[in-house]
């Protein structure tokens, strides 16, 4: 039921699919090439007598407008609501007896009911949940894929309303838009948001840490994490890891030059890195994911190193002889030959 190969959830739900590109990390985009979904631009763009050549579709769901008819488009997918619903019972079910009694089990303690550990459920990994988009939204009905909305907002709307119904789950909402989530989010969330509700945005530079993350911290989710994948550059999280807020350190201010007022539980409570895959993958550098984890570790700030991508380290030699000096640099070696291992241990921290 929506398991997924992403490491660092147990569960994956679109709510609909579809993205506009707005920064780096976005050229190589794996949702876009992704074979479901390349099934369901074909439908629609056979519906619509748009051109077809080969896989490429002049309908993006990948783009903000379609060059034939002026308009973009995003599709909502067909039964999301009853597979989050359905998530959340079986978390239920898992963490109480037959009386209905917790059982207050650590998550992986195997109990009589079955393995129970609360679920990681990444909401819209083929999309983005905080992004502005009016265009029409098509849902697949009686074989026809029919437009039910003319925004995303009717759709976000009710997907707010099922995570409100979802309490035994961790809901993981990634996003590159921060500015957008204040205003996008119930009116209640905004000063009482939900616990079980993560947030969390993406960063593979050192000037989009300095854009976004920011606006992250405006939010007081109770886990606010970076997902640093692809990592493309040298990026200092330091001032951002600390728990306990420095005056030395500076203000931090949002994009607009506010200060942003800082959360007296935490500044950021989770970091994931990872390499880039695919046949254009560009390659992370050992040494900016090494201080990345150095500085997570300083902070006491759980570390998840994903995967190193298509490109793995490997490291030669310098000088043979006396004194032995070696470098590293990355080799195409294909995502499963390089693996996840960093300094030879894997890196699965999670918040607790």
């Amino acid at each position: 039921m929506g398991k997924t190969n992403i490491e660092w959830a147990h569960y994956t739900v679109n709510a609909w699919t579809g993205c506009s590109k707005i920064s780096p990390a976005c050229k190589n985009c794996y949702a876009e090439h992704d074979t479901p979904v390349r099934v369901v631009e074909h439908q629609l763009a056979k519906q619509l007598d748009a051109p077809i050549v080969g896989l490429k579709i002049r309908l993006p769901m990948w783009g903000g407008h379609d060059k034939r008819t002026g308009e973009g488009y995003r599709v909502e997918t067909v039964g999301w609501e009853k597979r989050l619903r359905a998530l959340n019972r079986k978390a239920h079910s898992n963490r109480v007896d037959h009386n209905n009694r917790a059982l207050r089990l650590p998550a992986g303690t195997p109990s009589p009911f079955g393995r129970y550990e609360r679920p990681r459920v990444f909401i819209n990994s083929l999309s983005d949940t905080f992004e502005s988009f009016d265009g029409p939204i098509y849902r697949k009905q009686n074989g026809r894929f029919e437009i039910v909305a003319n925004s995303l907002d009717d759709v976000r709307r009710r997907l707010f309303a099922v995570i409100e119904e979802c309490a035994e789950l961790d809901i993981l909402l990634l996003t590159k838009r921060p500015e957008n989530v204040y205003n996008m989010v119930p009116n209640s969330w905004r000063c009482n948001w939900r616990p079980w509700v993560w947030l969390g945005t993406t960063v593979e530079n050192q000037e989009l840490a300095a854009e976004r993350i920011p606006e992250l911290l405006r939010i007081p989710a109770r886990v606010r994490f970076l997902s640093m994948e692809p990592l493309l550059g040298e990026v200092d999280l330091e001032r951002h890891l600390w728990q306990k807020w420095e005056p030395s350190r500076g203000p931090i201010r949002n994009s607009s030059g506010d200060v942003v007022p800082m959360s007296s539980t935490g500044h950021i409570h989770w970091v994931i890195v990872g390499g880039e895959s695919g046949p254009n993958a560009r390659p992370m550098h050992p040494n900016d994911a090494r201080k990345i984890r150095d500085q997570c570790q300083a902070a006491g700030v759980p570390f998840f190193f994903k995967q190193w991508g298509e490109h793995g380290p490997r490291r030669e030699a310098v000088n043979m002889s006396p004194p032995y000096r070696f470098k590293e640099r990355m080799v195409r070696v294909g995502k499963r030959n390089a693996g996840r291992l960093l300094d030879g241990r894997e890196w699965n921290e999670v918040p607790k």
